[in-house]
């Protein structure tokens, strides 16, 4: 199962935001996410796969960035919340260049020349645009649940009993953090999860382990 999470910019973060628990809402909410993706009956869920993809991370052509986080190659990630905000520095450091370590140049002089670089094992990042990501990932599913107020142009869930009832096994969710404007694949079958009351039972991450335990096999 893949899913989307989709927001402007990849959220700065340093090791004394981590020490001094100073860290951004949207970097915990990245954190508290990977957990529900990976990591729902304490082990790691090998056949997920987690996407974020900066729409507006950079000035110059590519502007998007896209971290990949590949379920199947995928380790050291722990449940522990300081133990995946480590994992998302690491990230962090790579797009930046702040990183001192050999590997994290290395990586770094990859990243900048357009090449996918790996911060661990099962990590990746790399700038390309909106389009070549569709290109390259053949998201493969028959229903795409988009989480938000995001556009009126798409079918319409309004309860937890319709998503659960459109949940399939391959299907995708994307999750929205702001009002973000472009467009989808035209093949995509998109249909909007809008339940008004949604955000007074569940957290994103909730919601990610209610549909990962409830799929349709």
């Amino acid at each position: 199962m893949d899913f989307i999470y989709i927001i402007n910019k990849f959220p700065s973060l340093s090791k004394n935001d981590i020490d001094q628990d100073h860290v951004s809402e949207q970097i915990l909410s990245i954190s508290d996410i990977l957990r529900s993706v990976f990591l729902l009956s304490n082990s790691l869920l090998h056949e997920n796969n987690f996407f974020i993809i900066c729409l507006d991370q950079f000035l110059e052509f590519p502007k998007e960035l896209m971290i990949f986080f590949q379920g199947d190659k995928l380790r050291y990630l722990a449940p522990d919340e300081r133990g995946i905000l480590y994992l998302l520095l690491k990230i962090h450091k790579i797009i930046t260049g702040e990183g001192n370590k050999k590997q994290e140049r290395k990586e770094h002089a990859k990243f900048i020349q357009l090449q996918r670089a790996q911060s661990t094992p099962g990590i990746f990042m790399q700038k390309i645009s909106i389009e070549n990501i569709w290109q390259m990932h053949k998201f493969q599913a028959e229903n795409y649940i988009i989480i938000g107020n995001f556009s009126n142009k798409y079918n319409r869930i309004q309860s937890v009993f319709e998503l659960q009832e459109t949940i399939t096994s391959n299907s995708v969710l994307i999750i929205p953090t702001t009002d973000l404007n472009f467009d989808f694949p035209e093949e995509w079958n998109l249909y909007e999860f809008n339940s008004m009351d949604w955000k007074e039972k569940f957290y994103v991450s909730e919601l990610i382990s209610y549909i990962q335990a409830n799929i349709a096999e």
